[in-house]
């Protein structure tokens, strides 16, 4: 009886050991600081990042300590001598060498009203890496928290991706690596990575491209295919069967084109102004929004917890170069909005004057031509309208 007890449970330990070692996997999680006021903040979210990763994970993956990894990327520098840390690159490189499964790598900071958490999932097989996880979180530290906690979903969300392939004609048919497709139009899930897609239909040329697809993100595949030349079955003899009796009818008119040449230039070239103008316009906004970002990250960093060790004049000094860089953008702003908008107006206008034009009637044609009468004289004179 007494052999018994330990028996069983040295079975039962090897056999919930076993699944467990079998199916761990092995990752690395690491938030950085912004700046050095934030280090011990990066600190505590990357155990917290951690703690959840594992959890939600049921414990599947083994996750390298955050100082063990830390000193492993602080002894490695990049290729132009840089500490590892600073470059991603550098960082996915490193972790695809120790061969782990899960890599998250980030940077979190205080904000302006909360804090600023970016992090990367990067790929260890090749693939395309899925898209950042960036947001502001407002409140305090402990909504930080929480967001971190959930962040870990994001973490370990399956590795999928969304194509879309469509095709003309739509009727064709649709291989992904030699699997068939949903159709022309109709998303389907594949993994991250690249992916041949072969479209094909009878009567036209089969075509095959190559995709790639990044981890969270649509990708999309457009073919179309070209029609096969046909062979007649026989040459046609050129000699035509009946002569026609008369030529054909005179006096048609061709209809007038719905738009005149200069018309069409004219709203074109309006259009193309509109359109350029317009990106120019939101370029400038989005310079102009930058530097509004840039005085409050300068407000910041020049008077920490709103104590300011230098004078007006210094704080000043390095302010207006900012404040000059947001306050040209405004203005190419809106000077590129005007235009845009004075432009299409105009290709606007032009359009409908001519649409609104009635079509010019041709003028009438006169023929003055001699006739041949028995005396050989004698001219006909004919209006035509």
């Amino acid at each position: 009886m007494s052999l018994r007890i330990p028996l069983a449970a040295a079975l039962l330990v090897c056999f919930l050991h076993g699944p467990v070692t079998a199916q761990e996997k092995s990752g690395a999680v690491l938030l950085q600081p912004e700046s050095d006021m934030d280090r011990e903040l990066a600190d505590d979210l990357s155990e917290v990042l951690i703690s959840a990763v594992i959890d939600k994970s049921g414990r599947a993956y083994r996750v390298e300590g955050k100082e063990s990894f830390k000193k492993t990327l602080m002894d490695r520098k990049t290729d132009d001598g840089n500490v590892c840390l600073a470059s991603v690159e550098c960082v996915r490189k490193v972790g695809m060498e120790m061969g782990l499964d899960l890599l998250v790598f980030g940077k979190v900071g205080k904000a302006m009203g909360g804090y600023r958490l970016e992090v990367w999932r990067l790929s260890t097989t090749g693939g395309p890496d899925p898209a950042p996880y960036r947001k502001r979180v407002t409140g305090d530290v402990g909504q930080l928290i929480e967001e971190v906690e959930a962040l870990a979903g994001w973490v370990l969300a399956p590795a999928v991706a969304t194509l879309t392939v469509t095709t003309v004609p739509p009727e064709a048919a649709i291989l992904v690596d030699g699997k068939p497709g949903p159709g022309s139009g109709k998303p389907m899930e594949v993994s991250p990575g690249p992916h041949k897609v072969e479209v094909s239909y009878e009567g036209y040329t089969a075509q095959s491209v190559d995709v790639s697809c990044a981890q969270g993100q649509p990708c999309q595949a457009d073919v179309t295919l070209v029609l096969l030349a046909k062979v007649p079955d026989k040459i046609p003899d050129k000699t035509p069967d009946k002569i026609p009796d008369k030529a054909p009818e005179e006096g048609k008119k061709e209809k007038a084109p719905l738009l005149s040449t200069g018309t069409v230039v004219a709203s074109s070239v309006l259009a193309g102004l509109a359109v350029a103008s317009g990106i120019g316009s939101f370029v400038f906004y989005k310079r102009m929004t930058q530097a509004e970002t840039d005085i409050l990250d300068y407000a910041k960093e020049s008077c920490p917890g709103n104590v300011c060790p230098m004078t007006v004049e210094e704080f000043n000094e390095g302010l207006d170069p900012i404040t000059e860089r947001g306050e040209n953008a405004a203005l190419w702003a809106n000077v590129c909005g005007g235009v845009a908008i004075a432009a299409a107006v105009g290709a606007a206008t032009v359009l409908i004057v001519d649409l609104a034009t009635p079509p010019k009637e041709e003028p009438k044609k006169t023929s003055f031509a001699p006739v041949l009468s028995p005396d050989y004289s004698g001219f006909s004179f004919e209006l035509t309208f």
